[in-house]
């Protein structure tokens, strides 16, 4: 019941937009985005996506930059 309130209440955003039916798109598309992103990691592990996953995404930068003079990755 909490999931579905989330869902809901992010697409109730469409309702202030004149474009609503390419906001519904867009939200849409990011809920199936975070759907196949939990999907992969919780295969690959016993845990799913959450926000720790999310606040180490910039030390994964730092650390994967560390090895490479003047490459940046963003």
């Amino acid at each position: 019941m909490y999931n579905a309130f989330l869902v809901w209440s992010t697409l109730l955003f469409v309702y202030i937009v004149k474009r609503r039916a390419a906001a519904r798109t867009f939200i849409s598309v990011f809920w199936l985005f975070l759907g196949v992103v939990n999907g992969i990691v919780f295969a690959n592990r016993d845990s799913p996506f959450g926000w720790t996953d999310l606040s180490m995404v910039g030390s994964t930068f730092l650390r994967v930059n560390s090895g490479r003079e003047g490459a940046f990755c963003v």
